[in-house]
């Protein structure tokens, strides 16, 4: 008769015999993955919007602050300040949803679309106040860099919308892009047109939206 190895001869909680593969040690497993592995996730799934509303509050780019006030000062509309690079996910879902490389072009905004913005959404804006704070104007950056989604924007019968002022590489008309970033209670909403032919993106709208 050979010897008895305990190991071979798994025993439950109460030391009844078992199948191998079963009881005490498979049974913590899967009470560990139900009581905190599966939690975890699930916390860690859910978005922190009181973390992510401080990150967008801290989120200023001065530089940029700067280039507006100056423009309120000083109407510049043919001024352009750079932003920011693409971070590679924006490059990646723009070569999705249009199809063109932008690894090498800068994000930009031009004094013609800052009055744009202060003038549809400022203290007194015609469509709504959501960014009378202009520092809201000078959080885009975090917005670009942290998106929820991006889009190609439609008009009311289902179309691309496309930009009077913007043409891509082979001359037609270039779409606008739709970027959104939940802020707790709200969305902000930057709307861009990637310029081809200077390789650009260019911001040419941002509001909030409690949409």
């Amino acid at each position: 008769m050979g010897n008895f190895v305990e190991s071979e001869h798994p025993r439950d909680k109460k030391g009844q015999f078992i199948e191998k593969g079963k009881g005490v040690l498979k049974n913590s497993l899967v009470s560990y993955k139900k009581n905190s592995t599966q939690n975890e996730f699930k916390y860690s799934s859910r978005p922190n919007y009181s973390k992510i509303k401080e990150e967008y509050e801290n989120a200023v780019d001065n530089d940029l602050l700067n280039f507006i006030n100056n423009h309120i000062s000083n109407p510049n509309l043919e001024a352009v300040k750079v932003i920011a690079k693409p971070t590679k996910r924006h490059i990646s879902d723009v070569r999705k949803l249009l199809g063109v490389d932008v690894s090498d072009y800068n994000i930009v905004i031009d004094g013609k679309h800052v009055s744009h913005i202060i003038n549809r959404h400022g203290p007194k804006g015609k469509a709504d106040h959501s960014m009378a704070d202009v520092n809201d104007i000078a959080r885009i950056k975090y917005i670009l860099d942290n998106y929820d989604e991006i889009n190609i924007l439609k008009s009311s019968d289902n179309h691309p919308k496309v930009s009077s002022a913007y043409n891509n590489s082979d001359n037609t008309k270039s779409k606008v892009l739709e970027i959104k970033k939940r802020i707790n209670g709200y969305y902000v909403v930057s709307e861009a047109i990637v310029d081809a032919k200077n390789k650009k993106i260019a911001i040419t709208s941002a509001f909030k939206n409690k949409k």
